[in-house]
């Protein structure tokens, strides 16, 4: 797995530049891969899940065998509903 180091001011306060990420290539050569993912939310209040899509998706992120994965959103719905975290445990292991 690829770990991202924050450059410069990662700790700016607001009004400054974001922090950057650089990231070296891999020692392989191979070209860099990574996937973004956002707003998985693995559970909805209505307890509507879609297991089958979700596991599909997981599967081919594996298959694809990125160096990193960015999620940018929310893995579940309720932060705190121990069983969201166990819907996103059983869709993604």
């Amino acid at each position: 797995m690829l770990l991202l180091a924050p450059q410069g001011n990662a700790g700016a306060a607001s009004g400054d530049e974001p922090p950057r990420f650089e990231v070296a290539a891999p020692v392989t050569g191979a070209p860099l891969a990574f996937v973004v993912y956002g707003d998985t939310r693995f559970s909805r209040r209505e307890k509507v899940v879609n297991a089958p899509a979700r596991r599909a998706l997981v599967g081919r992120i594996a298959r694809e065998n990125p160096a990193a994965i960015l999620i940018g959103g929310d893995l579940v719905y309720e932060g705190t509903d121990p069983d969201d975290y166990a819907t996103y445990q059983s869709e993604t292991l």
